[in-house]
This record gives structure tokens, sequence and C-alpha cells, in this order.
């Protein structure tokens, strides 16, 4: 049946009322249960989907309910701040299940589980979609659901998305040696919206099983603990960590993979993916050993079968496997999170890639690669085996912009899930023409006969080949031909796939630029071959380049990035963000780059705030305007007659903690104006110049300014 909730100010669609006397045997399955007022999914706590407490007027009484053998099964819930609340007191409910409910429009908390033993929450679908305007929403809580004699709590098979900050929170959940609670084949698939954010977070949790979870963090935090798992407290070697993927894929911030601080019995089996990652990055972090990297993720006798490779999803929010390859242990799941029959040798995460006899495919374009420039080359690629079989023959095929195909027939030796390199030479080099190519590289016919799974075969590439830029260019969004960029996105966008063989000078015509800029390297930067972007000498009022920060991790207008020898000079670079704003951020090796003759501005709520996320340059190496105390070794920066207005600082530049220290580093003649508590803080610098340079605070500023 259909049960509707109409209230305007208060609406519960199911509430199953008890106190200490107990409720049981009571089942609620197949109904669609909603609240028809917009108040419910806008931050008012007295809507709800399912309520089952000790208080007629209360969602969360401190009494509390005591209920035995309740099943909320198969429900769709929708529109609420709390879509399932089960709230008991230490008496603890026992039998409750919440099984296969689909719930949509969730504002706050998806499930909330409180005082309960051996429950089973499985199989739930969690949509926080109403949950936009808060950052701090749950998907699924659970505090004090603890195992009863042989009967374990189970929180197995959900799909989460779109938690602001707890995709999965456990607190003070505790099984026994001889009934472990399970939390297998979860899937948190991202949708986070704050920089203290966590995929799964478990406090203080002892004897659990969690295998075969896989959980995305996709929003740029804060801190190495902010990471797509974490666990921290609980009895000491009770917790078993096996067959799971954490990604961390946020293409900025400090989070990791995984953070445990604490000691569990056993972690193995587990992929813990960074975007980005190099072999000395780290990727997640172990108490008894620090840090864990791609190159040395064991730590004492951990994860000796762990590794740290790209999970190849299908989607940022389609969460299932491309390959079969990374695989797991066997500990008894025996299906994933569709119900699919896992193999004897299973594929981490939750779910289940079915691997077939003869698989082969191109995994990755090596060659060529940005910056690419035009004319007769090699085609060099990845070949791998993603099938049971060892492939001696494949026949691996190319075509540019759908010409004719080319083959090369490959005959070898390729163990299952293993790679080779492909070269098309000679005869079957390509020629390329200047401007955009898209490279198709596919396989067919692995050991001579049809390929089991065709989705995997091919590798698609776009490429722009262009010969590196040189010399004068324009930046006018009226202007035309191949030298003028009509937006600084554009010149970028040159810069990145071509990169330089010359000096580069980017005229900047009068206007407003409404555009963040991000510079990482670019290829054939040199003391010779800089790059400037200059709007013209007194024109820096009448050229401005500006955006307005959303969060502390997006909080810059420009930022330059282990960018080397860039230069702005008479520009207005500005940004306006109502809670965050930086106008330019330098960051890594960024040696030799040059602000000179810019205003640098803070507009809107920063000329009047108090609190430090307001900074017009910061020069230090976090991406997080919220922690500014990360350090990076920049030399030989100059930051030359600016005017550089409002902020909680006007400059606030961290060095590295130890040698080797930032050096030579200028910051002269500039005018620094109405600041709230610091012109200019400086950390760990060797030979700064401090010179010629006027200061004139907020004359409503900090005491202590």
């Amino acid at each position: 049946m259909t049960i509707r909730n109409t209230g305007g100010s208060v609406g519960w669609g199911v509430h199953v009322y008890t106190t200490t006397s107990g409720t049981s045997n009571l089942k609620v399955k197949n109904c669609i249960i909603k609240n028809t007022s917009t108040s419910s999914v806008t931050g008012t706590t007295a809507f709800a989907g399912i309520v089952a407490s000790g208080s007629l007027t209360s969602a969360t009484t401190s009494t509390g309910a005591v209920i035995s053998a309740i099943e909320l099964d198969s429900n769709t819930i929708d529109s609420a701040y709390y879509g399932i609340m089960v709230y008991s007191n230490t008496l603890y409910s026992t039998g409750v299940t919440i099984r296969k409910n689909t719930l949509t429009n969730i504002y706050f908390y998806g499930t909330y589980c409180y005082y309960l033993y051996g429950a089973n929450a499985s199989n739930n679908t969690i949509m926080l979609t109403a949950a936009t305007s808060t950052t701090s929403s749950y998907g699924m809580f659970f505090q004090n659901c603890n195992t009863t004699g042989s009967t374990p709590t189970y929180i197995n098979g959900n799909n989460i998305y779109g938690a602001g900050q707890y995709g999965m929170y456990l607190s003070s959940c505790t099984g026994s040696a001889t009934a472990q609670c399970q939390m297998y084949n979860n899937m948190v698939r991202g949708g986070f919206r704050v920089t203290s954010a966590y995929g799964i977070h478990l406090t203080t949790v002892s004897y659990f099983n969690v295998y075969h979870n896989t959980s995305v963090m996709d929003f740029a935090t804060a801190s190495t603990i902010y990471s797509a798992f974490y666990h921290t407290g609980g009895t000491t070697n009770t917790n078993n960590f096996r067959n799971n993927i954490f990604a961390y894929t946020a293409t900025s911030g400090t989070g990791l993979a995984a953070y445990f601080s604490s000691s569990p019995q056993t972690i193995d089996y587990n992929n813990y993916y960074k975007f980005g990652a190099t072999a000395s990055t780290a990727v997640a972090y172990y108490a008894a050993v620090g840090n864990l990297t791609p190159a040395a993720l064991t730590g004492g006798s951990q994860n000796a079968n762990s590794v740290s490779t790209n999970p190849n999803f299908t989607s940022t929010t389609d969460l299932r496997l491309t390959e079969g390859c990374l695989l797991g242990g066997n500990y008894g799941v025996t299906t994933d999170f569709e119900g699919d029959t896992r193999s004897s040798t299973p594929t981490m995460g939750a779910d289940e890639y079915a691997r077939v006899n003869n698989d082969a495919g191109v995994s990755v374009l090596l060659y060529p690669a940005a910056p690419a420039t035009p004319g007769t080359q090699n085609i060099i690629v990845t070949l791998k085996n993603y099938g049971l079989n060892t492939i001696t023959a494949v026949a691996v095929k190319y075509s540019v912009n759908n010409s004719t195909p080319v083959t090369v027939n490959w005959t070898g030796t390729l163990a299952a899930c293993g790679t080779a390199t492909v070269t098309f030479t000679g005869a079957n080099q390509y020629t390329f023409t200047g401007g955009i190519n898209v490279i198709k590289v596919w396989t067919e016919q692995p050991n001579s006969t049809t390929d089991g799974r065709a989705a995997n075969d091919t590798n698609t590439t776009t490429l722009e080949l262009c010969n590196g830029l040189s010399g004068n260019y324009t930046i006018n969004p009226s202007g035309s031909g191949v030298t003028n960029y009509t937006t600084f996105a554009a010149a970028k966008t040159a810069l990145v796939n071509c990169g330089v063989a010359g000096p580069v000078t980017f005229t900047v015509a009068a206007g407003t630029y409404t555009e963040q800029l991000l510079l990482t390297a670019i290829s054939g930067v040199s003391a010779t071959n800089t790059i400037t972007f200059d709007g013209g000498t007194g024109n820096a009022a009448t050229r401005i380049l500006t955006s307005a920060g959303t969060s502390s991790t997006n909080a810059y207008t420009l930022r330059l990035n282990g960018s080397p020898y860039v230069r702005f000079k008479n520009l207005t670079i500005r940004n306006s963000g109502g809670s965050f704003a930086n106008a330019v951020h330098i960051m890594g090796a960024s040696h030799y780059a040059q602000i000179k003759n810019c205003i640098l501005e803070i507009t809107g709520t920063g000329t009047t705030a108090t609190g430090t996320p307001y900074i017009p340059l910061i020069i230090n190496n976090n991406g997080d305007i919220s922690s500014l105390t990360t350090g990076s070794q920049v030399n030989f920066l100059e930051i030359d007659s600016n005017t550089i207005n409002s902020g909680y600082y006007n400059i606030f530049m961290y060095g590295l903690t130890s040698t080797p220290y930032s050096n030579s580093n200028k910051i002269r003649n500039n005018t620094l104006n109405s600041a709230y508590q610091y012109a200019l803080q400086f950390y760990f610098q060797d030979g700064v110049r401090i010179q010629n340079n006027t200061f004139a605070l907020r004359s409503s500023g900090s005491s202590s300014s």
C-alpha cells in the first residue's frame, strides 16, 4: 500500500510506538511511504519515513523503544529528514531487520539504529539527494549495535550515495569471538560535500569482519584521516579487513584511501587507490608502521597481498568493475552486492567481476601522449589479458579519426592478468596532422576465438597534436585567428596539449574573465622558455580574472601547482567567495614564478570578515585554505609592485619545516591594504628579501594585528 503524510510542519509515515513493555512481530513490507510537504527535505527534523521510538512526539526520545522481531522490508521511502529511525535504549531491541528498502530524497540520516542486538541492515539503497544543502549528513548510522548470543549484527549489501560527511558510521558496536559481526558488500559511491568527510567510519568497533566493501571519497578532504575508510578504537586484534576497495578519487586534498589508527587482527587483499599517486605517495596509513605507499604497502604482518591500482570503475558513480584482475582471497562471502555468485578466487570490492576464458583488451595508450606534435610516429599501447586462459595470440588494431584499421598480430605468452607492450612501427606508423585526433585501439580474436567480453577490448583517446607554442599570442574574447584564445582556459589547454618551444607571451585584452585557472607543469618550460600573461603596462584595473571560492579546497582564482617560470603582469586577480576566498595560490615547485604590477584582491564578504579563509596570496603546499601549515619549497619567487587588498592575511607563506627551506624569494615594492590580522606572515624561509613594501592594515581590524 501507499502511506502518505501531508502534514506541512510535521510528518511521519509510519510510527512504531512502544516503551519498555515492548512491541514484537511487526512487519512493514512493499509499501510506498512518502511525506508530501516541501519542508520534509529542507532540514526539518520533524519529518521521517519510519520511526520506532518510545515517544509520541520525538524520534530520539531518551527512553527509547524496546522491540523484537520487526521487519522493514522492500519499502520505498521518499522525502524525510530521517529515512528509517529505530531508537531503543540500554535494554536493547532484538531481531530488527531493515532490508531491501529504497530511500530517496533523504535529508540527514538514511538509517539511524541505536541500541540494537543482532540487527540486520542489508541490501538497502540510500540516496541522500535532498541533502545538498547540508554537508554533515549520514547514509547509515549505527551506535551500540551488538551481537547477542550467536546472532551477530549484519550490515551487508547496502548502496549509498550523496551523504555529505559520512557514508556509513559505526560507533561502539561489538560482536564476539564466536559471532563476528558482518560488514560485507557495501558500496559507498561518493557525493560527499565537506573537507572532513569519511566514506566508512568505524570508531570503537570490535569483532567485525569487514569484507568486500567498495568505498569512494570523491571530495577533496583536509587531512589524512578524512578518507574513503577510517578505523579507530575497539578491542585490539579483533577486527578483520579483507578484499575491500578503498579509493580516494578527488583530484586534490590531503585525504587517503584508508586510515587505520588501531591494530586489527588482519588487513589483507585490499586495494588502496589514490588519484595521482606515485610510487612514493602515501595512499593509506596504518598506525603500526605509518604511511603506506604503492611501493611499500606491507606493514609488519599486514597487507601482504594488498595492492594500489586504479580499480577502473564503470563510471564515477557506478562502482562496478570493468575488469577482473583485482583478485582477493576466499573468506566465505559467496555472493556480491547484487547477489551474483562469487568465484572461488573472488574480486575485491562489492562487485564480483565474472571472468571468462578468453578476454583481451587495450588498457592504456602509451604513445603518443600530450604534449604531442604532428608527424609520422609510432603508436604504443599496453595489451592486457583480462581472462582466465593464457593468451598466445591476439590481433591488436588501431584507427585514427575513423581511418582504415591497421593490424599487428601479436604472439607470445601472456598469463591471466598479465600485460605486454605492443608497438606499431615502420609501415604500421601513422602520420598525424595537427589538431584534434581520436585514436582508437582495440583487440580481436584472443587465442583465435571470439572474445568472451568485448566491452573491455577498446581504448579510445582524444589527443590534440600541435607544435610547441612560441612567441606572441592574445587572450581576447572578441579576437580570432590561430594566435588568439578567447579565454584563459583555452590558452591553458593549448599549453597542456602542446607545451612550449620558446618564450611565450599572452597579451590579455580588456575585460572581465570569470574563470578559475589551475596551471601545473608545462612541457618545455625553462629559464629561457618562460610563459607570461600580461595585461599591458598600467592596465591592471581593466584586465580582471575573477572567480568565487566555493569551498575550502576550491577557494582560489589562480593556482600554480608545480608550474615554474610562469609570470602574471598587469592584471587584476580577484576572488569574491562568500565563505572562502583566495586570489592567488602558489604550490609545489613553482620556482621563478612572478606576480608583478597586479592587483590581488578579496571582495565581498572577505573585505570585512575576521576569519582566516580569506587570503589574497598564499604560498604553501596544501590545497585546503582551512589548513595552511603544510610547507613547500618554492624558490626565487618575485612578488613585485602589486597592490594586495583585504583578507585576514594579505600574504601567507609557509615553507618546509626542515631543510631545504625555501630560498631567495623576493617580496618588494608592494602596497598591502586592509588585512585584518597580518599583512605578511612568513615561516621557514632562507634569504627572503622583504623590501620597500607599504602596509596599511584594516582600521577596524584586530587589536593585536
